[in-house]
């Protein structure tokens, strides 16, 4: 029997909050928002969408969706702000060119970037916005995120990629269960400068470049998919409860930024931190371990602690935001 919403523990452990439940409230809401939106636009220029609708009413939201109908969303989204008739016709379009079955992202897809058409204007803002892990500002004059044009399906995914997720699972369960639960697609790119970066807008599509040749390619791949499913997962915690109440927008150290970011970036720097942290110590009691790893640890432990103390002396949290930050030092040090 499912627990009460008063009875939910708001945790940032992996396992304690069901990542399948959070992703159904997710997913629901999204369907709900998208039918809303149609529905408007069906009477407000007449027309009858009722297939459209119908097609989105009849969908599973407990099957994973696909990127796309977040990608959709955030269209629909912008030309009702823009009160863009046709590129509100264009949105339905797009649903009915779309098959009903790619609606769904049952398994995951490892490939590059730009391989689906969804991504074009998202790839466009990765490549204008500032990588989550950008230290050298100097570096945002060169190439961002270029798609690996010469490789083939047969190159997908590569053998680092799978040991890593093979060492997630070994090491993690839970967290490895969260991965399966939220991600649906993995876009590998070339880049000297973007790291990786996932988001709402296109919710379970995970972009991350390839390894520099000086790094250990699993350890990098572990870290790095680990950074990005606790994204997803504190995307779907915070649908649920706004964890940071409304305040004023002033500007923070960030641990994982250079530059200054509002409290909303530097809460979720310090609880992917954490779990970063939890897995970064699981992988070195494995007997894993790599040359640099403790150098690796122990600055991951200063920018955790430099960001929970900002956290905890700024932050307008809400009851559920206090209890998953008093979860965030377990988390990080079991």
């Amino acid at each position: 029997m499912q627990a009460l919403e008063q009875d939910l523990l708001y945790s940032a452990i992996p396992g304690v909050m069901d990542a399948a439940d959070l992703r159904h409230h997710y997913q629901r809401k999204l369907l709900q928002s998208l039918k809303i939106f149609f529905s408007g636009l069906a009477q407000t220029a007449k027309i009858d969408l009722h297939p459209q609708i119908e097609r989105l009413d009849n969908l599973d939201f407990t099957r994973r969706l696909s990127p796309f109908l977040y990608a959709l969303y955030v269209q629909v989204k912008e030309a009702y702000e823009k009160r863009a008739l046709e590129a509100l016709f264009d949105c339905v379009q797009l649903l009915n060119n779309e098959p009903q079955q790619s609606l769904y992202a049952d398994q995951l897809v490892v490939g590059t970037l730009l391989s689906e058409a969804w991504e074009r204007p998202f790839v466009a803002e990765i490549r204008e916005s500032l990588p989550l892990d950008q230290h050298d500002p100097a570096t945002s004059s060169v190439l961002k995120a270029l798609p690996l044009i010469h490789c083939t399906a047969a190159d997908f995914p590569p053998e680092e990629l799978l040991q890593a997720l093979h060492v997630l699972k070994e090491i993690d369960s839970q967290m490895y269960r969260e991965g399966e639960t939220y991600v649906s697609r993995i876009k590998l790119f070339s880049s000297r400068s973007l790291h990786s970066v996932t988001s709402p807008r296109y919710f379970g599509a995970v972009y991350l470049r390839l390894p520099l040749p000086s790094e250990n390619e699993i350890l990098f791949y572990l870290e790095t998919l680990v950074h990005e499913v606790s994204h997803l997962h504190l995307f779907t915690i915070m649908d649920r409860d706004p964890l940071l109440l409304a305040g004023a927008e002033d500007l923070f150290a960030s641990p994982l930024r250079a530059d200054k970011r509002p409290m909303l970036g530097v809460f979720h720097a310090v609880f992917v931190l954490a779990r970063m942290l939890r897995i970064l110590r699981r992988f070195c009691n494995a007997g894993l371990s790599s040359g640099n790893l403790i150098e690796l640890v122990q600055k991951r432990e200063i920018g955790f602690r430099e960001g929970l103390q900002t956290v905890t002396a700024h932050a307008q949290l809400s009851g559920r935001g206090k209890e998953l930050v008093a979860s965030l030092e377990p988390c990080a040090f079991e």
